[in-house]
């Protein structure tokens, strides 16, 4: 879909006909949004030389969620004047008797080309190749793989998938953009267990905010938990659940172990806010028997011993999601 998150390019522009901006102003100066990353430099780069003019036909390619709706929404933004038609739109709710009015400028998301093509996306096909013979800027975000009509005149780049580092950063500034505060750990385990693709990452940003914008101290990282584990990919070797086990036996080693299963019933239920049928699968109790195990911390919560135990108990199960999102174990 167009993109609505504006995205900084990374040099300055010289000669600039559009009325908005100052000549010779950077880019970047002008947007909001991520900073230019490895894995999209090239895409960036295209899209400030069919900005400038530079290039007239420029084609975006890769997964999806990785930004490329992101750089085509920015490009629309930064190209739309009063003097000028520019058109963003999604190719498959495009209208194509619309083709035949020929917007001075054409940025058109999710494109679909192959070889044998419907009807639609025939249509479509040659609407783009009439644009490339008449010299019409046009910018598109294409499956990858996919032929383009007059292949040889388009600048054709590949946004390729972001490495672990490259997601973090992206998955931190995307929740700025978002209104999202976050903990470094938590955009860290967001990057890399609920981020096999772009679109997933946003799913997860938008089942935080439900909940709320501050997710930037520790308990606030157990408490996304149990809304993100759904997200995480199935057969995944590491259990989210384990850290809050393992962190409440690593808080109460010399505990009896009815004192533990109260203190991880109570920690998984009334601090993260697991389901308490989650929390009774995963013990391998009944919910009778967990909401009871929990209750009886509660209970004790306002003793000065059973407090400090219970914020010990917090503070090693954050501390084991940290060391096993940052690979310290």
């Amino acid at each position: 879909m167009p993109g609505k998150i504006l995205i900084g390019l990374p040099a300055t522009m010289s000669v600039f006909e559009l009325s908005e901006l100052r000549i010779g102003t950077p880019v970047r100066d002008e947007l909001r949004g991520l900073t230019p990353l490895p894995s999209n430099s090239a895409a960036i780069a295209a899209a400030e030389a069919f900005v400038t003019g530079e290039s007239r036909f420029v084609c975006l390619r890769g997964p999806s969620g990785w930004g490329k709706s992101v750089i085509l929404g920015s490009v629309a933004g930064l190209m739309s004047t009063e003097a000028r038609q520019v058109v963003h739109e999604s190719a498959p709710h495009w209208q194509f008797d619309r083709f035949s009015r020929a917007p001075d400028v054409l940025i058109l998301d999710d494109v679909t080309l192959h070889d044998r093509m419907a009807r639609a996306q025939h249509q479509l096909t040659q609407a783009l190749a009439q644009r490339v013979r008449r010299g019409l800027p046009t910018m598109i975000s294409l499956a990858s793989g996919s032929p383009l009509p007059l292949a040889g005149r388009w600048r054709d780049v590949t946004v390729p998938r972001p490495d672990r580092r490259e997601r973090i950063v992206l998955t931190s500034q995307l929740a700025q953009i978002a209104g999202l505060r976050l903990h470094p750990t938590l955009a860290a385990m967001m990057a890399r267990y609920a981020a096999p693709s772009g679109l997933c990452l946003h799913g997860a940003m938008q089942r935080l905010r439900l909940v709320g914008r501050d997710w930037s101290h520790r308990d606030a990282v157990l408490r996304a938990c149990p809304l993100l584990e759904p997200l995480m990919p199935q057969g995944m070797a590491w259990d989210i659940r384990d850290a809050f086990a393992e962190g409440v036996a690593d808080a109460l080693r010399d505990g009896k172990e009815q004192q533990v299963a109260s203190y991880t019933s109570h920690v998984m239920l009334r601090v993260a806010g697991f389901r308490e049928d989650v929390v009774a699968a995963y013990m391998q109790r009944s919910p009778g028997e967990i909401y009871l195990l929990s209750e009886s911390i509660r209970r004790q919560s306002r003793r000065a011993g059973a407090s400090t135990r219970l914020a010990l108990c917090k503070d090693r199960v954050f501390l084991r999601i940290h060391r096993h999102v940052y690979d310290l174990e």
